[in-house]
């Protein structure tokens, strides 16, 4: 018990949240070899559990205590964080509002209570299957990976199914069920010319080009970084990479010096948003949230 309060203190005293938590876990892991695989899960999920929470008590000191003691006893890997907050709410002093930055607007029609008790859960794993999903079916089956079909290609996992090596990888992408749902408006017609204005890493441009693999594809993003992962994730899938240029489509002017006279057939805009939408399978994006931060 002192040997993971020690551990665990210290990675909530030095994570300030520059990098994901996955990333910082793992390097903090590596400085510590005698960490053996059950005390890596227990770490990871007490830390985890301590950034989707901690906002909402008055004694962090106690929220961690209480982690480590359900980690030593499996629970945080066996059943859900609102177990936990439940039988100690009164202890805790635990508030699921002050879970919520402020000042944070939602939309009409979003239940607030019903939001912030998703931040206390981490979400399925989603794929879309690019081919043979019979085949990566079946070998999920074979290695007891339970599995849900959303749709004819969109399949939910557990977080945290070990499919790397278990899957052809380019079988399968990794992709939100809702950013796969947007393929349903995609219409492409053979060798029409396309533009992915604000194209991240490349999610939605990797399922247009699998549904009309001839479309000519132009993306832009802000970020050189992100533009390069794009290429190499088209490399990986062995798919022509699309003329990449590092724009911002709300500055009109550079905008217009990148395109040029180009015209497209249709224009895929996922524009940049709060990133909400990525709050609760990584808690810390909440944590260190500020207003104005879009």
């Amino acid at each position: 018990m002192r040997y993971l309060r020690q551990h665990i203190d210290s990675i909530i005293a030095t994570y300030k949240g520059e990098v994901p938590l996955a990333h910082f876990l793992k390097n903090y892991f590596r400085q510590y070899p005698i960490l053996g695989s059950r005390d890596r899960r227990m770490l990871s999920a007490i830390a985890y559990s301590w950034y989707r929470c901690s906002k909402g008590v008055t004694d962090p000191a106690l929220l961690s205590a209480s982690l480590e003691t359900w980690a030593i006893e499996n629970k945080l890997l066996t059943e859900p964080l609102t177990e936990l907050i439940g039988s100690l709410a009164p202890m805790l002093s635990f508030s699921i509002d002050a879970l919520l930055p402020s000042p944070v607007q939602l939309s009409a029609g979003i239940s607030k209570e019903a939001w912030l008790s998703s931040m206390l859960v981490q979400p399925q794993l989603f794929i879309r299957a690019r081919k043979d999903k019979d085949k990566i079916t079946s070998l999920l089956t074979l290695h007891n990976i339970p599995y849900t079909s959303i749709t004819d290609m969109c399949l939910a996992l557990p977080n945290g199914a070990k499919i790397d090596a278990l899957l052809p990888p380019d079988s399968y992408v990794v992709q939100d069920a809702s950013s796969q749902q947007t393929g349903t408006y995609f219409l492409p017609a053979k060798n029409e010319h396309w533009y992915d204005c604000c194209s991240g890493a490349g999610g939605k441009s990797l399922l247009l080009r699998d549904l009309m693999p001839s479309v000519h594809l132009t993306v832009t993003d802000r970020r050189a970084s992100i533009l390069h992962n794009l290429t190499q994730r088209f490399r990986q899938y062995n798919l022509k990479p699309p003329v990449t240029q590092v724009a911002d489509v709300a500055d009109k002017k550079t905008l217009a010096s990148v395109l040029g006279p180009a015209r497209f057939h249709a224009i895929i805009c996922d524009a940049p948003c709060s990133g909400s939408g990525t709050w609760a399978p990584h808690p810390r994006t909440a944590l260190f949230f500020r207003s104005g931060n879009y």
